[in-house]
Order: C-alpha cells, then sequence, then structure tokens
C-alpha cells in the first residue's frame, strides 16, 4: 500500500469531538441577538444571557449532536459537540470526521454570511482514533509526524505543537496559521462512592477507560491583517481552511 492510500485509510478513522468556526469583528456596536432563528429557522432549546456584557448564548440539537451559538460585541462561535459526554467508542464523539463535518460546515458558512465586518476567521476541529493502550497510539501518531521519533515503549505523556502558517490564495497579503496539537491520552469515567456512615466521599473508581490519539486543529488567519475579510471571498477563505484542515488530517505534519 502506498503512503497516500495509507494516510486516507488511516485518516478514515478520525472521529470528531468538536467543530468551531469563530469570526471576529472591530464592530463592537452590538450583537445581532436573532442570529439563531435566522440561522436554524427555529427557537433555541436552551439559552443564556448577560445583558450587561451583551454576551448570549443558544443550544438546540443539531444531526447527531449539538449545537452551541455564543455571541457578544467582538467573537461570535458556531460549536458542534457530541449530544452526551460519551458517545459509543467511551470518548466523547459525534461521529466519523468525513462523514458529520459537511453539514456543519454548509451551516457556518450560512453564518459567515449573515455576520458583519469580520476581520479573523478561525476553524477548530478535535479529533481522535481510538486504539487499545499507549504503544498502539505512539505507533499510530507516529505516522503523521514524520519530523518527530517516538519510543512507543520507554516514554509517556506526549505532546506536539507545532504553527506551519500559509499565505492565502483567495486573499491578498493574508496569512494562515496552522496550528496543531497532537497526544495520546486515555479517558474514563469516574465513580465516586459515597460512605453512608459519615457522609464522606471513597477514593474515585475509574472505569470504561478508553486511549486514543488525539489532535487539536486552529486553523486562524492572522491578527497582522488590519482590514476586514473581503465580504465576497469569505465563502472562498472558509474552504481555504476547511482544505488545510483536512490536509493535516489525512496526511500530518507537512
Amino acid at each position: 500500500m502506498d503512503d497516500n492510500l495509507q494516510n486516507q485509510v488511516i485518516s478514515e478513522s478520525w472521529l470528531v469531538e468538536v467543530l468551531r468556526v469563530s469570526a471576529f469583528s472591530a464592530d463592537t456596536s452590538g450583537v445581532d441577538t436573532a442570529l439563531w432563528e435566522k440561522l436554524m429557522q427555529e427557537q433555541p432549546e436552551a439559552s443564556s444571557s448577560r445583558p450587561k456584557e451583551q454576551s448570549y448564548q443558544y443550544e438546540g440539537l443539531f444531526e447527531k449532536g449539538k449545537l452551541i451559538l455564543s455571541i457578544n460585541p467582538i467573537r461570535t462561535d458556531l460549536i458542534y459537540t457530541p449530544p452526551d459526554i460519551y458517545g459509543d467508542e467511551g470518548l466523547p464523539i459525534i461521529g466519523q470526521f468525513f462523514e458529520v463535518r459537511d453539514s456543519f460546515y454548509q451551516l457556518a458558512k450560512k453564518c459567515l454570511n449573515i455576520c458583519n465586518s469580520i476581520n479573523r476567521l478561525a476553524l477548530g476541529v478535535v479529533l481522535f482514533q481510538p486504539v487499545e493502550n499507549k504503544t498502539e497510539g505512539y505507533n499510530r501518531i507516529s505516522k503523521y509526524l514524520p519530523c518527530i521519533k517516538l519510543d512507543p515503549i520507554n516514554s509517556s505523556d506526549f505532546l506536539y505543537q507545532i504553527n506551519r502558517p500559509r499565505e492565502s490564495g483567495s486573499v491578498d497579503q493574508l496569512s494562515i496559521n496552522r496550528l496543531s496539537k497532537w497526544s495520546v491520552m486515555k479517558f474514563g469515567r469516574l465513580h465516586l462512592q459515597l460512605n453512608s456512615a459519615d457522609k464522606t466521599i471513597q477514593p474515585i473508581i475509574p472505569y470504561g477507560l478508553s486511549s486514543a490519539c488525539r489532535v487539536e486543529l486552529d486553523i486562524n488567519t492572522s491578527q497582522e491583517f488590519s482590514d476586514n475579510l473581503p465580504k465576497d471571498r469569505l465563502s472562498e477563505l472558509f474552504d481555504e481552511l476547511v482544505n488545510m484542515a483536512d490536509e493535516i488530517s489525512l496526511k500530518g505534519d507537512i
């Protein structure tokens, strides 16, 4: 199997923990409190607000997970998360990356078209690959990190973070940060036992432990770009961020 096909096969097992799109604005004059209704064509299932800070949050079910819209005068976040803490794999997941992302990305583009005066744009992606144990995790994650030499047996607590910026192909003089953070982690539920006699909590008992490779991606436009992003290029620019995230999930740290 050639390297490209092998990477493609491996990437198909990425599972989504979180997808996020953030739009930043230099216009702090107010917020669009009707943004959820414009976006979803229905009322949110839950909402909270801090009117003095002009900070609002709305929540509702979306596809296989939960959608959160958080807005304030300088930032709008659209976040896609699991409906529950743990999914079928014992991990906090929504589903397969290339199966669940498109519907969220379409909604994100709609949100960007509604928002005004965007001067920074960011795409956040958090992905898992379940593995049997730490050793398998280190071997698996090494395939994505050609510049790193890992000792799967005699090392632990691995965490690797790097930014490899690129110039945008859709907006002149705009740099795009490609930040990725790689790790192998263990997840599990915690069980607390309450002593009925003295009402004290007994030691925590972990169960349902799972191991996984994890990558956090933050693909964002540079803070040094001083102008508003051109409205007619937002969709094309967002596609650039998506393609960069896809590239890292397929080919690793390149």
